[in-house]
């Protein structure tokens, strides 16, 4: 089975999650019906993780009581373990893992399964290994930082499946998406909206992010241009660039799984709208665009605004 250009993310289905999730966790039944429309529309891969609460138990029975479950591959992660643990070790955990992984989503094989911590890439080849025993068709990677992709080079750039953050404002990977296709790399993209950062009311926007309001802006101008919404560009940016297999996205309810379906449904952005996105919004400093340094960044404007 190919990948849909669309992948329909699940930690929302386990963990209350996003910075502009108003919504919660949704129950069985709302699960049950978003995976109902994301078949129809076309998605047939669907990522989770072993860390995301009860998303794999969730996905389980769902699929299985809505008979879905032939409709969608899944792709998961394994938890993330201690960097100085052993090779027998780690060789264990991993194992044990997707075990536990496959039993919760009642699948006989996954189709990948990626590292989900950065501090885990050196057990990148026990990962395969145990892959290959039958467990998953492929092993992969999550990336999250920079420093990761250029410090582990060599694990990085050879991973069959890479999943990474990407969107209008974050540039940091664009030479690794851009040469995914001539390496035989699947490509899976993230935070197509920043979590909502990109979306939200000016005014809501965190005082500690606030310098990321003239390039919202400068994004706001490109769509104005091309006469779609902000939230259109941000899908089609992505499904524009060649080296991105699948974009992930995550959703509250149907409706706004059919209003991103219907963007990425519209293929990719005219030609040269991509181009002038990358030479018109720079590379900005990653604790700005990394979610995982927000809360760091607020601490120190917070120390900074008390002297």
């Amino acid at each position: 089975m190919i990948f849909s250009k669309m992948m329909l993310g699940t930690v929302q289905f386990g963990l209350n999650y996003g910075i502009a999730n108003k919504e919660g966790q949704p129950s069985l039944e709302k699960v049950k019906g978003i995976l109902r429309a994301a078949a129809d529309f076309g998605v047939n891969t669907l990522d989770t993780a072993a860390a995301y609460g009860t998303s794999e138990e969730v996905l389980g029975r769902a699929l299985e009581e809505s008979g879905l479950s032939d409709a969608f591959q899944i792709i998961t992660k394994i938890p993330i373990f201690p960097a100085e643990t052993s090779e027998k070790d780690a060789e264990r955990l991993i194992r044990e893992s997707l075990e536990r992984s496959m039993t919760r989503l009642r699948r006989p094989k996954l189709r990948a399964v990626l590292i989900h911590n950065e501090q885990n890439l050196s057990h990148f080849p026990v990962l395969e290994r145990v892959c290959a025993e039958g467990y998953a068709d492929g092993a992969g990677i999550s990336l999250d930082s920079y420093r990761s992709l250029s410090e582990k080079r060599e694990i990085v750039w050879r991973a069959g499946y890479v999943q990474l953050p990407s969107n209008l404002l974050d540039r940091r990977f664009d030479e690794f998406i851009d040469s995914a296709p001539e390496r035989g790399a699947f490509v899976f993209t993230r935070s197509a909206c920043l979590q909502g950062l990109l979306l939200m009311p000016a005014d809501d926007v965190p005082p500690h992010l606030r310098e990321l309001l003239p390039w919202r802006e400068k994004a706001r101008g490109i769509a104005d241009s091309l006469g779609i919404s902000v939230k259109e560009l941000c899908f089609r940016y992505l499904v524009s660039l060649p080296g991105v297999a699948s974009v992930v996205f995550g959703v509250d309810n149907k409706d706004q799984l059919a209003e991103n379906c219907s963007y990425a449904g519209k293929g990719p952005l005219p030609d040269g709208a991509a181009a002038r996105i990358r030479s018109e919004i720079p590379l900005l400093e990653e604790s700005l665009i990394r979610p995982f340094l927000w809360s760091r960044r607020a601490e120190e404007f917070e120390k900074k605004s008390r002297t």
